[in-house]
């Protein structure tokens, strides 16, 4: 039995249990010598059921607690450990052009702002 597949199948039955705020995706650039950009991010529309009905590209406008709470810095950093973690992949060897790594940010029990990280990785996504 493949132990792993049934935690990430456990967890992603578990994300609706969770109190989201709202979806967004890490916007990236795998370049063919093996640079891997962050272009930006961008932000899904969702309806109270969950399905997608539009998104918006870039960083908000306006300031509120989401803004706040996703800083242009922390950001930054955490593209960069993504694109490190990419890296590791070597995914211009054979994919070359723009990628997105989805996340939620949700309420935890405390009303404090956080981001879900992501279940199923680009390696899961790329060997099945």
């Amino acid at each position: 039995m493949d132990t792993r597949r049934t935690s990430t199948t456990r967890l992603y039955n578990a994300e609706p249990l969770l109190n989201k705020v709202f979806d967004f995706s890490f916007q990236l650039t795998i370049r063919k010598g093996g640079e891997i950009n962050f272009e930006g991010i961008s932000y899904f529309i969702n309806d109270k059921k969950g399905h997608f009905i539009g998104g918006h590209i870039h960083w908000p406008h306006k300031e509120d607690d989401i803004s706040r709470f996703l800083k242009r810095a922390d950001l930054n950093k955490a593209s960069s450990i993504l694109i490190e973690a990419l890296k590791c992949l070597s995914p211009h060897s054979y994919y070359e052009g723009p990628i997105g790594i989805d996340a939620i940010v949700f309420k935890n029990t405390d009303g404090q702002l956080k981001i879900h990280p992501v279940l199923i990785s680009i390696g899961d996504i790329i060997w099945d």
